[in-house]
């Protein structure tokens, strides 16, 4: 059914419960999981240039989003799923459109993400990366929701 299936992870509590979903449907189905860190560093004040970003605060990002992928790598083979990463510099820029670009790139056949991770400012249903991943992606995506209070 999918055999190849991308998974954007950014560290947060919603991308690890996407990561846990995008592993068990990769088992089930004996599919390959690409993971893709995109490294936004996002500040949100337009009159800030992203050249001005300082070099420690980007190789800070960098090294959390290798940390991030190489704990996907060890979730995904101690359940026995081959998988592989991709980590993406996007400074400044939002994450949505790469993986939206990987998955055309690596011909994935499903995505499957959290629907509000560290980046931006919460919508009322969705987070802005994962809504526009939906809108703009060519093919099924698997949005996996945070924790809900009350439910």
């Amino acid at each position: 059914m999918y055999q190849r299936i991308l998974a954007p992870v950014d560290g947060s509590d919603t991308s690890a419960r996407g990561l846990h979903e995008a592993i068990r449907l990769a088992r089930g189905n004996r599919s390959t999981l690409r993971f893709i860190h995109v490294v936004t560093g996002r500040i949100y004040d337009h009159a800030y240039d992203s050249e001005q970003y300082p070099s420690n605060y980007i190789n800070a990002l960098r090294s959390d989003g290798m940390e991030i992928l190489s704990r996907a790598n060890r979730l995904s083979a101690e359940q026995g799923v081959a998988s592989e990463d991709v980590m993406v510099d996007a400074i400044g820029e939002p994450a949505a459109g790469w993986i939206v670009t990987q998955s055309k790139e690596w011909e994935a056949d499903l995505i499957v993400m959290g629907t509000h991770g560290r980046r931006g400012f919460r919508r009322t249903e969705l987070g802005a990366d994962a809504e526009e991943v939906l809108r703009a992606a060519a093919v099924p995506v698997l949005l996996i929701r945070g924790f809900v209070l009350g439910a």
